[in-house]
């Protein structure tokens, strides 16, 4: 039998892998900022990039600490992160969206 959850009970993590995305991930957290859904997390990894992509990453996560948190690592592939992401994900539904998505 499938369970009944009440939209008050869901809580949606969105993973967002980052690496040297400088040209797109504001726009793509920009997207996530504008949901219409009440409870929600944006979980960004920033998977080692060596452009502005961490700079970025941080202004948005100064802006909306209650919502953004950030993960550094070492580059190691989208994989990697997106693991990374789930594992430290506080959600009761996990949702990925790249860092050049909207």
């Amino acid at each position: 039998m499938e369970e009944i959850v009440a939209m008050s009970d869901l809580f949606v993590s969105a993973i967002m892998p980052a690496y040297n995305r400088e040209r797109y991930v504001a726009e793509a957290i920009e997207s996530v900022l504008a949901q219409t859904f009440p409870h929600w997390e944006l979980v960004i990894v920033n998977d080692g990039s060596s452009d502005s992509t961490p700079a970025i990453i941080g202004r948005y996560q100064s802006m909306c600490p209650e919502r953004i948190r950030v993960i550094s690592q070492r580059n190691s592939g989208i994989a990697v992160a997106r693991n990374e992401g789930i594992r430290s994900a506080r959600g009761t539904h996990i949702a990925f969206i790249d860092s050049d998505d909207t």
